[in-house]
């Protein structure tokens, strides 16, 4: 039963980190917001590189690094603070 909790307790943890993501996901351009999704792999079946995103993107992978800091900074300044600590948590 220890191995069901435990996988439970990552699951749910999975799906609440998603869901606060996918609220500061919304106020990004479409283009940030894909790269975002397919670096974390929100909404994909595994994380992507870098270079798989710049290459999947057309992209350069200077370009992909830049548009993931822009973004990251702006999902960090658009989530709340008790979702800032819910996300805290979830990482001790």
């Amino acid at each position: 039963f220890l191995i069901e909790d435990s996988y439970v307790d990552n699951l749910e943890r999975q799906q609440c980190f998603t869901e606060i993501i996918n609220k500061a996901l919304y106020k990004l351009d479409a283009t940030s917001a894909r790269v975002i999704k397919k670096r974390f792999g929100i909404g994909f079946p595994y994380q992507l590189t870098v270079s798989e995103i710049a290459e999947n993107e057309g992209l350069s992978t200077s370009k992909v690094k830049y548009l993931i800091a822009g973004a990251m900074q702006d999902i960090l300044n658009n989530i709340s603070e008790s979702d800032k600590q819910l996300i805290r948590e979830m990482l001790e």
